[in-house]
């Protein structure tokens, strides 16, 4: 599956779940989860939302993230970026390419 075709499915869920459920279900995404394995068992490190564009999140995205990393114990991190994937800033911190790498293999 191509990015587009990706995107097309979580749209048409999108659509669906709009359409066919009433205002107080709501539902939103997540972008990422970063897995590693500690011993042998797999170990989710962080919840990740990305922003292209530096755009932000809207304010029920944000407590759902909150809530979820609240719930879970993992931490959460908003992760925006360039087109070019070359600047980025994690939670406000300014990185280029070589230190978000370097950030993202320390989790």
């Amino acid at each position: 599956m191509n990015n587009f075709e990706g995107y097309k499915k979580s749209m048409t869920y999108n659509d669906w779940h709009r359409n066919a459920l009433p205002s107080w279900c709501y539902c939103t995404d997540v972008d990422f989860l970063e897995v590693r394995y500690v011993n042998g068992e797999m170990k989710i490190v962080a919840i990740i939302e990305t922003k292209s564009g530096f755009s932000r999140l809207s304010d029920f995205q944000e407590s759902v993230f909150e809530q979820l990393s609240k719930q879970s114990g993992i931490p959460w991190f908003l992760v925006r970026h360039n087109e070019a994937m070359t600047d980025f800033e994690v939670n406000g911190k300014q990185m280029n390419e070589g230190e978000y790498i370097a950030w993202i293999k320390s989790l």
